[in-house]
């Protein structure tokens, strides 16, 4: 007699790493304070537009941001798999992560305030979060920025410069002499809520940051830095 033996081999593959990851950074200082609602608004509108495959980090920027900070935000969002959920499952899960996300912010935002905005040590932050294996890997990483962008450390205090275009290459110069630019190569940039503070040095301030991140190897544009964010979506590769 013949015999016929059938051998059923289930496979499970180990869960990828995140395409994409979106790290977003808070200004928690005073001149944010009544203005943080907008942030809300704004992370909100980027939390809706999630839709799977990414990882979000969220941090305050404050008076000591390298020193204080931690990713009080740190989710997966996994990319659908259709032999594991159904669609309705799906969006289901999908939908509980982006609130989750949303009720995390507004945690984060309801934090006392700094006395000062430390911005270069907060880029030192971002810096860990794409040095990350996660960050490392991803082929699509964005910053977010919600903050003025006015820089108040014992670094610098753009309240009490004048920024030439002179100037604002000697303060980039004296920031990657002394090893604080940071590294972020490839990492697209976004900011909302500049200038709120400071609006009679809003050009000054905003080519500081275009040419800083341009130093770091970061993707900044006229078009992402602003007072709201305009025309943003979350990439896909």
């Amino acid at each position: 007699m013949n015999r016929v033996l059938i051998i059923l081999a289930f496979v499970c593959w180990p869960a990828a790493a995140q395409n994409v990851v979106v790290c977003v950074l808070f200004d928690l200082s005073q001149s944010a304070q009544k203005v943080r609602s907008g942030y809300q608004v704004d992370f909100e509108k980027v939390v809706d537009g999630l839709t799977g495959d990414e990882l979000v980090l969220g941090a305050g920027i404050t008076a000591n941001s390298l020193a204080t900070g931690r990713f009080e935000i740190d989710k997966e969002i996994s990319k659908y798999n259709p032999f594991a959920d159904s669609k309705l499952t799906y969006r289901k899960k999908l939908q509980n992560a982006q609130m989750a996300l949303k009720q995390d912010a507004r945690k984060l935002l309801e934090r006392t305030s700094a006395p000062n905005t430390d911005l270069l040590g907060a880029m030192q932050l971002a810096e860990k979060a794409f040095q990350s294996h996660a960050g490392a890997t991803a082929k699509v990483r964005l910053l977010i920025l919600f903050s003025d962008m006015v820089e108040e450390s014992t670094h610098c205090n753009f309240r009490n410069e004048n920024l030439t275009p002179p100037r604002i290459t000697t303060l980039v110069g004296a920031e990657q002499k002394a090893g604080r630019l940071p590294m972020l190569n490839g990492v697209q940039v976004w900011v909302s809520g500049a200038g709120g503070t400071l609006p009679e040095k809003f050009s000054q301030i905003q080519d500081f940051w275009l040419q800083y991140f341009r130093a770091a190897g970061a993707d900044l544009r006229k078009g992402r830095y602003g007072a709201g964010l305009m025309d943003f979506s979350v990439p896909h590769p």
